[in-house]
């Protein structure tokens, strides 16, 4: 997809909340099955052997859903993060080189400044000559 678009999180597998609500400190639920396996003897304790082992394996699958949702967040991170960086680096160049017509702006600024004063004193040295002339026109006269 594209990256500038937001993207919608994916709905949670449903034992997502159980992992991310569960402490972890007093579980039942990461319990060491081995302790049971060593426990079990007998034809009787057969049938439990095999339930513990249908639990251990619809645990398993629902972990493994658990581990492709969060690749899949940490995917989608990733892409917006690298998105993120481009536009950033975009930026970064825009306001460079703005930075750059602004001090180019300054040193124009700078330099009709320093021409319009050379004007102005001009202009006043002219006009002191043109009256001084006239005088001496009058004199003449």
């Amino acid at each position: 997809g594209d990256p500038g678009l937001v993207l919608q999180s994916e709905e949670e597998p449903a034992s997502l909340s159980s992992v991310r609500s569960d402490s972890g400190l007093n579980s039942m639920e990461y319990w060491d099955y081995m302790v049971e396996l060593e426990c079990i003897q007998g034809q009787q304790d057969s049938t439990v052997a095999v339930e513990l082992g249908k639990d251990l394996a619809i645990k398993n699958r629902e972990l493994e859903e658990v581990v492709r949702f969060q690749q899949d967040t940490i995917q989608d991170q990733a892409m917006r993060i690298e998105h993120l960086c481009r536009q950033t680096s975009m930026l970064r160049e825009v306001t460079d080189s703005r930075m750059k017509v602004y001090e180019q702006l300054e040193v124009a600024v700078n330099s009709l400044e320093e021409t319009n004063t050379r004007l102005v004193e001009e202009a006043v040295a002219d006009k002191n000559r043109i009256k001084m002339l006239m005088e001496n026109v009058e004199t003449m006269r």
